[in-house]
């Protein structure tokens, strides 16, 4: 029995079959970088044994599947650049062992499901360039695995939820290109793994909250295009690592120019507009 099939980069087209649902066995299935088209067949949910599926860099449309989340032992799970629409399926808060999943640069509507919250794993995340709305889930404070949230260029609205702030292992987070409001929470100091750190063009307000000094191993800090006043907070100076700045294009004031060069690894600075 058939348990790995990769036909990535094999220039295939047409649609994917029904029968592939036949493939009781199979652990890895990639069929990324083709030119496959049509609707994802239901009987993907067959594939009980299904351990890595990557359908990425295609042209494949229509709804998400309801009984992909019968897939309740894959790990990774990649369905970005192509032309999907509709909702996330609630059903993929079972695919409890799941650590990456991938649904960006489609047309997929809707509200993020808080039942995604129920995967304990999930180390990445990636819903950006879709057209989500709704707010970020608050329980996503379960998801204690995080490396890496990727919201941006969606619809999103409401605030940034403060309970982010107990993810202690999140390196990226972008939730930029929204219609965020509200203030930045002062809990995301708290994370202190964090390197990147994307909340531009945005509707915040408020100022930067001086806890962002403590994020020792941030190296992108974003802010720009926001509505956010005061000054940048002095303590931005002890971020050495730090490599872009940007809080361009906001009503923020301030003397921290004159003692930039210690941030001795700044190779970007952009404050216009402010």
């Amino acid at each position: 029995m058939l348990h790995y099939l990769n036909l990535s980069s094999c220039q295939l087209g047409g649609s994917i079959p029904t029968s592939i649902g036949e493939l009781r066995r199979l652990a890895v299935l990639d069929l990324s970088n083709n030119s496959l088209a049509g609707h994802l067949p239901i009987t993907l949910g067959n594939l009980s044994q299904l351990i890595t599926l990557r359908l990425m860099l295609n042209m494949i449309s229509g709804y998400i599947p309801w009984q992909l989340g019968f897939l309740q032992n894959i790990n990774d799970l990649e369905m970005d650049n192509n032309n999907l629409s509709g909702h996330i399926p609630s059903s993929f808060g079972n695919l409890t062992k799941l650590n990456m999943l991938s649904l960006s640069w489609n047309y997929i509507s809707g509200h993020i499901p808080p039942v995604l919250s129920h995967i304990r794993g999930l180390q990445n995340l990636a819903l950006h360039h879709n057209k989500l709305t709704g707010i970020i889930p608050s329980s996503f404070s379960n998801l204690t695995m995080l490396r890496g949230i990727y919201l941006n260029f969606n619809f999103l609205f409401g605030s940034i939820p403060g309970e982010l702030g107990v993810l202690p292992h999140l390196l990226h987070l972008d939730i930029s290109s929204n219609n965020l409001t509200g203030t930045i929470p002062s809990s995301i100091g708290n994370i202190t793994s964090l390197s990147y750190l994307v909340l531009s063009s945005n509707k915040l307000t408020g100022s930067i909250p001086q806890e962002i000094g403590s994020l020792e191993q941030l190296a992108y800090l974003d802010v720009a295009h926001n509505v956010l006043m005061g000054v940048i907070p002095s303590n931005i100076l002890n971020l050495t690592g730090l490599q872009t700045l940007m809080p361009e294009a906001n009503s923020i004031s301030g003397t921290i120019l004159e003692n930039v060069d210690q941030l001795f690894n700044l190779q970007v600075l952009n404050i216009h507009h402010n």
